[in-house]
């Protein structure tokens, strides 16, 4: 357990900007700072009629969407949540499979969290790559489809991976990007090996 807030609020969607939470409260919405768990800290309130569930972080600023009983044609508001421009790049935090992850099905399918929200545009095989480790990228690269939802970036193979085999899971500098057009900064790589005999 790291930590909580109680907000008064009637809970609704949550996402996560940098070390920014952004909460839909119904009554209100809220940012939080999350760099440090154990002392989450109201940053932000903003209010809108109705029920108030999705504040939407999109760079510097903030998309309050309404889902309910809203006045008319004022549903959606956007406002600032920051003063400065996002000049940020998009951070990777973890993967599944986890690095050095062994015994992986054939069929597996690979996920990597962000710190922030994906273009969803910006996801594609020079991007998010999976290739065998012992290969060249360029040759050894698995065929797939890209998805993006938020935070998150998926890849799946249109085949099964090949038994007993080293894969590399491989976001490079300069391919993925946040809304803001900023490009990932740091790589990211995650090696992983397939269950059974290599063939």
């Amino acid at each position: 357990w790291l930590g909580e807030v109680t907000s008064n609020g009637n809970g609704g969607y949550v996402f996560v900007h940098e070390d920014y939470a952004y909460v839909g409260e119904s009554d209100f919405a809220a940012i939080y700072d999350v760099s440090d768990l154990s002392m989450i800290t109201e940053v932000a309130r903003m209010d809108l009629v109705g029920d108030l569930d999705t504040v939407t972080p999109i760079g510097n600023l903030a998309v309050l969407s309404v889902d309910d009983k809203a006045e008319l044609d004022k549903a959606t508001a956007i406002a600032p949540a920051r003063t400065t421009p996002d000049e940020n790049p998009p951070v990777a935090l973890w993967s599944w499979p986890r690095d050095g992850a062994t015994g992986l099905a054939v069929t597996s399918r690979f996920g990597i969290s962000m710190n922030e929200m994906v273009d969803v545009k910006s996801a594609f095989d020079g991007s998010v790559r999976l290739y065998e480790t012992d290969v060249a990228p360029e040759f050894g690269r698995v065929d797939g489809v890209f998805s993006v939802q938020e935070n998150i970036v998926n890849f799946w193979p249109e085949a099964p991976l090949k038994p007993g085999t080293s894969y590399t899971l491989e976001l490079p500098a300069g391919g993925l990007l946040d809304y803001s057009g900023n490009a990932l900064a740091v790589p990211f790589k995650a090696t992983f090996k397939t269950a059974g005999a290599a063939q």
